[in-house]
């Protein structure tokens, strides 16, 4: 089975309460490159998610020992990714339902043809490569986040612009994916949910560009200044890094104030350069 551009093969488990059904999907796909363990009950089943870690599951609906919609629960309460693609007969409309409610990616009608399974499949492959790349992003961000410490506020800004933009085109695109997909569901809840959240960690119009520009009108002097004030130190401590006096600082803290239009003497030049909200007024 090839398909452009897929060189990625999620682990597969296929739990069946028809050996004959589960044996043939194994096969295919253990010819096409996955790794596949099947289980014949719940109880297997639940060992195997332990043990094999699969990120795809084919999901019968009508097992031995236990409903399969019971696991379905169980796996997503647990919060793994995994994918699920329910197998329910002809006409069970209450395990379809209750399948939907759990964020199930696909279903398949028994009897089903090769073509609807391989249909399933590549849909899960998708939402699985979407998931990927959006933790490989969120990955690099928390990278880049985590190094905004080693660096000084004109680079800090200029840094948490670009991760702005990485999230906005890298991150967003796939979550809004994945929203759509499994609307109505708890993962599309927990996703909107992570997305307020990196909102609130690096928020929209962080000011990093608008900090730039403030910056340009400033001699070189004043920039050192305004970085040092950004980072959290009081006139003494800026006169004695630059060796200079107190009174030149506060002469040159009023400079900056002209330059940038800081007119309202009771906001702080420090507050104003480090508070969007302040910059923005």
């Amino acid at each position: 089975m090839e398909r452009a551009g897929y060189d990625y093969f999620p682990r597969i488990l296929v739990l069946g309460a028809d050996p004959g059904v589960s044996n043939f999907i194994a096969g295919y796909f253990r010819d096409n490159g996955n790794g596949v363990v099947i289980a014949l009950t719940t109880g297997e089943a639940e060992e195997r998610l332990v043990s094999f870690a699969p990120e795809l599951v084919f999901l019968d609906a009508a097992l031995p020992d236990a409903p399969g919609l019971e696991l379905l629960k169980r796996i997503r309460d647990s919060g793994a990714a995994v994918e699920v693609i329910v197998m329910t007969g002809y006409g069970d409309v209450e395990a379809a339902l209750g399948a939907i409610r759990f964020g199930v990616c696909d279903f398949l009608i028994k009897p089903f043809r090769i073509e609807q399974m391989i249909a399933s499949y590549d849909l899960a492959l998708q939402r699985l490569m979407s998931a990927r790349q959006t933790t490989e992003a969120l990955r690099e961000a928390r990278l880049a986040i985590s190094g905004l410490s080693k660096v000084n506020a004109e680079e800090k800004a200029e840094l948490v612009r670009v991760i702005r933009d990485k999230i906005e085109t890298m991150v967003y695109p796939h979550m809004d994916k994945l929203i759509k997909s499994a609307k109505d569901t708890p993962l599309a809840e927990s996703l909107g949910f992570l997305k307020r959240l990196l909102d609130s960690i690096v928020p929209a119009g962080t000011g990093a560009s608008h900090l730039a520009e403030l910056f340009s009108e400033l001699t070189p002097t004043e920039k050192k200044i305004a970085r040092m004030l950004m980072e959290g130190m009081t006139a003494q401590e800026i006169a004695d890094n630059l060796n200079r006096s107190v009174d030149t600082v506060y002469t040159h803290q009023k400079r900056i104030r002209r330059r940038l239009g800081l007119t309202n003497s009771s906001t702080s030049l420090a507050n104003f350069l480090t508070t969007p909200g302040a910059r923005s007024k």
